[in-house]
């Protein structure tokens, strides 16, 4: 079954820091581990497969602002916002090269907002709706929660966008997980 995470990070999410932070939920790994016991209580998710973006690909609506001097949208520079900036895992499979405005085009550059798979949290419209839609949510710091958890999904969306607040400062990306 596919489900959607949030993973909340402070720094930039390159495979590796995602790889970082996935890597204790892998259902292999969980239980091939060998002090494992069956009375050990599992982790509230794991995974066998993910990727970023994945089925949930494009969920992140990233703020354009034309004034901003942080993505500098007016002009294409020589360096790739991609990768540096945001992130956007379908052009990262296959592609040797690409050329970034016809591209933005199709990310809805000209609807005031791209459609991307991580970006800082500060430039994400509407990040309290991503938090509420998603299975669950990880962090950095191993903090994790899943709709599973609680009896209603208004006490696990209060808890969602409560971390998403604190890391105002940090990224956001998007993970489709398989277990």
């Amino acid at each position: 079954m596919h489900f959607c995470m949030i993973l909340l990070t402070k720094e930039f999410p390159t495979d590796n820091v995602i790889d970082r932070v996935m890597v204790p939920y892998n259902e292999d790994r969980w239980y091939d581990r060998e002090d494992w016991s069956p009375d050990d209580e599992t982790p509230v998710f794991l995974w066998d497969w993910y990727e970023l973006g994945g089925r949930y690909g494009g969920q992140v609506k990233l703020r354009i602002n034309k004034d901003d001097k942080k993505y500098d949208w007016g002009f294409y520079p020589k360096i790739s916002r991609f990768e540096r900036l945001f992130r956007v895992a379908i052009f990262q499979k296959g592609m040797d090269t690409y050329y970034e405005p016809r591209i933005m085009r199709y990310l809805g550059i000209d609807d005031g907002f791209v459609r991307v798979d991580a970006c800082a949290v500060a430039d994400v419209i509407d990040p309290d709706i991503l938090a509420e839609d998603c299975f669950g949510f990880l962090t950095d710091n191993g903090d994790v929660h899943t709709r599973e958890e609680f009896d209603d999904d208004v006490l696990y969306a209060k808890k969602a966008i409560e971390a998403v607040h604190e890391y105002q400062n940090g990224w956001i990306s998007i993970i489709d997980c398989h277990d």
